[in-house]
């Protein structure tokens, strides 16, 4: 048999990896909006208290990943990957008070092309913020640059086809 692209138990839906291994496009890369999973919020401040609940609780959601040649770049879970790397730096200063067990991101192999990587995004995302609609254009004006026709934006989006013909306009506006 062939070697595996990643080094998992054949047939296991999900694996473990250090937060350090994996890659955030755009944080641990100099890439930028050209890349499918580029987010504009990949350099914000991981959170303190999702480290600690990780810390207390473990990463209760896989992450998605996809492997890219020998990296292993997030698809969904940037914030859940940032808080552990976070959680593992607080355990390293202090394992008295946080034992000395690292955090491991437990993680879900996707593979497909960059339009079906930028629907998991998008459905990850888009659905569980509260985007403004300017925000929202420019996403969905994304996702049409990277192929989706109007009637797949609106279900990657959760909203009406009218939805995505009118933040398009905004973008006409702006």
């Amino acid at each position: 048999m062939g070697k595996q692209a990643l080094d998992i138990p054949r047939g296991s839906p999900t694996f473990l990896a250090d937060p350090d291994a994996l890659t955030i496009i755009g944080l641990d890369t100099e890439d930028g909006l050209d890349h499918v999973l580029w987010d504009k919020r990949c350099k914000q401040t991981p959170s303190k208290a999702l480290a600690l609940d990780i810390i207390e609780r473990g990463i209760l959601e896989p992450v998605i990943v996809r492997k890219n040649g020998t990296t292993i770049e997030i698809i969904v879970g940037r914030r859940r990957v940032k808080a552990a790397r976070l959680a593992n730096e607080l355990i390293h200063e202090n394992p008295e008070k946080y034992g000395e067990q690292p955090i491991r991101v437990p993680c879900i192999v996707k593979s497909g092309d960059d339009k079906v990587l930028l629907g998991a995004v998008i459905a990850e995302n888009a659905q569980r913020e509260d985007l403004d609609a300017l925000e929202q254009a420019a996403q969905i004006q994304r996702a049409l640059d990277r192929g989706f026709s109007e009637a797949e934006a609106a279900i990657a989006f959760g909203v009406h086809e009218q939805t995505i013909k009118n933040r398009l306009q905004l973008i006409d506006a702006a």
